[in-house]
């Protein structure tokens, strides 16, 4: 019998600058690089990486 899944993308759920926190607070808790990494991209994905790279100072 197959298994049945669902698309999941963390994206979807990243919606407001409290979701992104509560995400990147559970990541430090758990303390694995990797998965701190992932988030810390995901995080800035949900936002939109131009406007992560302007406030870093990365784009005029």
């Amino acid at each position: 019998m197959p298994l049945n899944t669902t698309r999941f993308d963390v994206l979807d759920y990243l919606k407001t600058p409290e979701d992104r926190s509560a995400f990147i607070e559970a990541a430090f808790e758990d303390g694995e690089a990797m998965i701190i990494a992932r988030t810390m991209s995901s995080g800035a994905q949900s936002i939109g990486m131009n406007v992560v790279a302007k406030k870093a100072g990365h784009i005029c």
